[in-house]
C-alpha cells in the first residue's frame, strides 16, 4: 500500500548497510512505529493530472490525505470492511482465572503467554488448550499497556 516505502526508509536510515540480528531488530521496531505514522498521520497529496503547455508543466493535486483516509474513501473496499470490528466473537476464557494470571505475571514478569497457558493446562487440565495462547497474548498485552499508562501517569 505504501508507495513511498523506499523513500521513507532511506530518509530515516540512510544508505548505510546494517548487518546482524541486533541491527535488524532495532530497525524493525523503529520501522513498525514509522509505518504507523506514515500510514495514519502523515498526509500526502496525490497527483491527479499533469498537463504540458510548451515548456511549462501544470500539475493538479488531490487534497492532502493520509493513506488510511484514502483506503476508507476508496470505492474498491467493501463498506463492511471499512469500520473496525467492535464485538467479541466469544466469551473471554481467562475471565475466571485472570487474577491468578495477573499475580503470576507481576511476580515473574519474564513469563509469557505460552508459559502461562502451559501452567493453566497443568492446573486446569480440561479447561484450557494450547490453541488459546494467542487470546492470552492479546489479554496480557492489553494488561501491560494499561499498566504502563498507569505507571506513566502516576505522580510520585
Amino acid at each position: 500500500m505504501e508507495e513511498k516505502n523506499g523513500s521513507v526508509v532511506r530518509r530515516l536510515f540512510g544508505y548505510d548497510r546494517f548487518e546482524g540480528c541486533k541491527a535488524w531488530e532495532v530497525l524493525a521496531r523503529l520501522y513498525r512505529v514509522v509505518r504507523m505514522y506514515v500510514n495514519f498521520y502523515q498526509p500526502s497529496m496525490k497527483l491527479l493530472e499533469k498537463e504540458r503547455i510548451g515548456a511549462k508543466v501544470s500539475k493538479k493535486y488531490d487534497d492532502a490525505k493520509t493513506l488510511f483516509q484514502r483506503v476508507l474513501l476508496s470505492e474498491y473496499i467493501n463498506q463492511s470492511r471499512k469500520s473496525p470490528r467492535t464485538w467479541l466473537t466469544r466469551k473471554d476464557p481467562f475471565e475466571h482465572v485472570w487474577d491468578e494470571i495477573r499475580l503470576r505475571m507481576e511476580l515473574a514478569p519474564e513469563n509469557n503467554a505460552k508459559k502461562m497457558v502451559m501452567w493453566l493446562m497443568d492446573k486446569y487440565p480440561d479447561k484450557f488448550s494450547i490453541g488459546q495462547t494467542r487470546t492470552l497474548q492479546r489479554r496480557i498485552a492489553q494488561w501491560r499497556q494499561t499498566k504502563r499508562v498507569r505507571k506513566k501517569n502516576c505522580v510520585i
